[in-house]
């Protein structure tokens, strides 16, 4: 038997992986919404997005509170992450103008979305 011919962790059957997803409920939403995880590369290419996003916040010399990428991570990640009927829900940019009126509601789905995505090291310890 080649390699390429042995079951996974002595598995008989291997089962294709799915991409995780959640549902919400949000009545200031319009309703339902399904929060879907990150292919292994949407995950790198978004670590790189925040790092980048934090280094040119830094460069602008701004005397205004400085933004890091923890603060950039909740829009940018509901922008990446809920949908409806197949498509992005919202932009970072609409994400951070209703999470300034419905603040609660978006750290909901925000930490909905970081579980599903992987991020939550304590929730995925047995996967």
């Amino acid at each position: 038997m080649s390699h390429e011919d042995q079951p996974i962790n002595g598995a008989a059957v291997f089962t294709p992986p799915e991409l995780p997803t959640a549902t919400a409920d949000v009545a200031e939403l319009g309703g339902s919404v399904e929060i879907r995880g990150f292919l292994f590369s949407e995950r790198l290419a978004f670590g790189r997005l925040l790092k980048s996003l934090e280094r040119n916040g830094e460069a602008n010399g701004s005397d205004t509170l400085a933004v890091t990428d923890d603060d950039l991570f909740p829009p940018h990640l509901l922008a990446r992450t809920v949908y409806r009927d197949g498509k992005p829900l919202m932009t970072a940019e609409q994400w951070e103008l209703f999470g300034a009126r419905h603040m609660s509601i978006v750290m909901d789905l925000f930490w909905t979305a970081y579980r599903t995505c992987g991020f939550d090291e304590k929730a995925n310890a047995g996967n």
